[in-house]
Formats: C-alpha cells, structure tokens, sequence
C-alpha cells in the first residue's frame, strides 16, 4: 500500500466533487430516459463497481469469441458473432452508463467508482478496437495500427483534459456515444450482410453521383476510418485549448502551455508502438502478435491513464512518467539483441500484468481503507 498514493495525498479524496457536461442530444434526450428505467433492474444489493464490471464482462465475452474464430482479424465468423458483438456493446455502454445512477439510487457514491469506470473503459478501448477490426476484416496490419493509435489518443487527451479542468466534457458528437451506436450498427450489419460489405468500394453505392474518383475508389471501411479519424481531430484540438485555458487561470501559468508536457508520456509510448509495429510485429505470428498488442499495449496504457485518474483524484501532480512508457522500446531493443518475439513477449506480457495488477491492488486497497468502503459491496 502507498505505492502509487502517497498517504498524505489520500486526503484530496474528501475534497473530490464529480464534473461532468454532455452535449449531446442523443444522450440528453434519447439514451438517458431509456438508462433510468434500465438501471431499475438492478438490486439495490448490487454495488456499482459490480455493474461496471459485468458491462466490460460482456465485451470480454466478444473478445474471446473474436479470437477463437478469427485470431487474425480478416476472416469470416459466423454471423451470431457479429450480432452478439453488437449485444455486448450495447449492454457495456448501458451498464457504464448506469453504474453512476446505481451508485446515487445507492448513497454510495465514492471517487473509487470514477477510477473504477474509467479504468474499466480504458482497457475497453483496446478490446473494441481489436473486436471491429475482426467485424470489418481489418486484419493486424497498419490500418489496425492507425485506428488503435486515434482511439487511445483520444482518450489519453480526454483523460488529460478532465485532469486540467476538473470536468468530463462530451461534444454535441463524442466517442462513448455517437461513436460507440456507429460501432454498435456495424457489428449489426455485419450480422446481415456479412463482412465482405466492408470490402465494397464507394463508386458500388454511389448512384451515379459525381463524386472524385479518390473517393469512389474507397472501400466503405476506409470511408469509416476516414470518417472518424475527421471527428476525431477537432476533439482533440478542442480539449488541448480547454486544458491550455485552465491551467492559463491559475497563478504562475501565464500562457497555460505546461499543460502540454502531460502529453509527453502517451507520445513516447505510441511512438515506441509505432516503431514496435514498423520493425518487429510481422515476425509475429497472428495469434502471439494480437496478444502483444492486448495485453502488452492494452494494459500499458490503461496504466497510464489510470495514474492521471489518480493524480486527478488526489490532487497530486500531473505523472509524467509511468513503468510502461518504454515497454515497446523494451520489445525493439531485444529484438535489434537477437532475443525471438516468443521469448521477450511472454516476459513483458507477464511483466505488464504484473505491473498493472500491482496497481490495481494497491489503489483499490488504498481507497477502500480511506474512505472506509468496499469496493464490490454497497
């Protein structure tokens, strides 16, 4: 205990008040009135931590799935796959969504329960990227890299960003809604019409419009990629002005630019990914590459996000260091030694795992002996 909270620090938790702004009109008016009534359905037994981890437990149940039938991403499942794919996503954005209703139909609200959501929603984001990929027939090469890259990076800039200015802001369009009912209707049509519609080109469906040969000649997945990665952007420059506001307000920060070096960490990370991706991964196998970047890559960065979830609870300073920054350099440098990828990966998955259940061991011990709650009880 104390490891990653230094006991002093644990008094910001008493001072810790829950921000949150959500524009969007699909949320306001549509979702939430339908997550009210949802969340009666669970007891008042069931503490929200538990209806967190039965929504991520539904996704889990996808991953498996996903990787028992199609290890490499680019081949044909059975369609129940593709429906249940977009079931499990569904209920996970539910039960996410209900798990702060649960906790104030309870009076047992507690930060532990924000670290808990979006921890849980940080391993998610690896998950979801490995189980539309499969859906898409995306396979494990630089497209995969590319839309993995764009979801963690705008997750670790919405993380930063609440971190800076003390509230959670979701856009008039944002990722955990819009994005993921996008997701949500791929894995539905796919069901359909199998996965083989992804590969059809834009000038199939065009209906004779005269668009720019460029764009007829994108298939529909590249057209979503695109697409997204567009939506994307403006989110990030818009969080990276509201973090740049913030800290400008406070004494001493006059131009409010040293916000910026709490990006630093997740950019020698990526690039180290990047660089993991360009000289070693085709030497992998599919299956033991797909478990370098689930484990490895997935519970890596769900580290570092969870640090600055801590750091913004506690009111500590911004980390700007984390174990895992460097574990893809790690991976490349044994490679460049002459160590096989077998070798070193099954070393830096049991390392990575290690590292992270250490800290989800000591946090969770931490703030339940603090604040004098259980964590999987109300």
């Amino acid at each position: 205990m104390g490891l990653y909270i230094p006991y002093k620090s644990l008094s910001g938790l008493k001072e810790y008040k829950y921000s949150s702004i959500d524009k969007s009109p699909v949320s306001n008016y549509v979702l939430k009135p339908f997550w009210r009534q949802f969340v009666k359905l669970f007891p008042l037994s069931m503490a929200p931590n538990l209806v967190t981890l039965t929504g991520l437990f539904f996704v889990l149940i996808n991953l498996v799935t996903v990787i028992y039938y199609n290890p490499s991403l680019d081949q044909e499942c059975p369609s129940w796959v593709y429906y249940s794919c977009a079931a499990g996503l569904f209920l996970y954005q539910t039960f996410d969504a209900c798990d702060g209703m649960q906790a104030r139909r309870t009076g047992s609200s507690s930060p532990l329960g924000e670290l808990f959501d979006h921890g849980c929603d940080a391993i998610n984001t690896t998950f979801g990227v490995i189980i539309f990929a499969s859906t898409v027939g995306l396979g494990t090469g630089w497209k995969f890299f590319l839309v993995h890259y764009g979801i963690l990076s705008n997750f670790y800039q919405s993380t930063w960003e609440e971190y800076y200015t003390g509230t959670l802001y979701l856009a008039f369009i944002s990722g955990p809604v819009e994005g993921i009912l996008m997701i949500i209707a791929i894995h539905a049509a796919t069901g359909y019409y199998g996965p083989q519609i992804w590969k059809s080109v834009i000038g199939d469906i065009a209906f004779g419009l005269p668009l720019p040969e460029y764009i007829l000649n994108l298939t529909l997945v590249d057209a979503y990629i695109i697409f997204a990665t567009s939506l994307i952007i403006p989110i990030i420059i818009q969080s990276s002005i509201s973090a740049i506001n913030a800290q400008r307000s406070k004494p001493g920060h006059r131009y409010g630019f040293s916000s910026l070096q709490g990006l630093v960490p997740f950019n020698v990370f990526a690039a180290g990914y990047a660089l993991w991706y360009y000289v070693v991964s085709e030497e992998f196998e599919p299956f033991h590459k797909l478990m370098f970047i689930l484990i490895v890559i997935g519970l890596s960065f769900a580290l570092q996000v969870g640090q600055i979830i801590i750091a913004h609870l506690t009111l500590q300073p911004f980390p700007n260091f984390s174990a895992t920054i460097f574990i893809c350099w790690i991976a490349v440098a044994a490679h460049y030694l002459g160590f096989s990828p077998i070798s070193y990966t099954y070393l830096l998955i049991g390392l990575t795992i290690g590292l992270y259940a250490g800290f989800v061991g000591d946090v969770i011990a931490d703030f339940t002996e603090f604040l004098g709650i259980h964590c999987f009880r109300v």
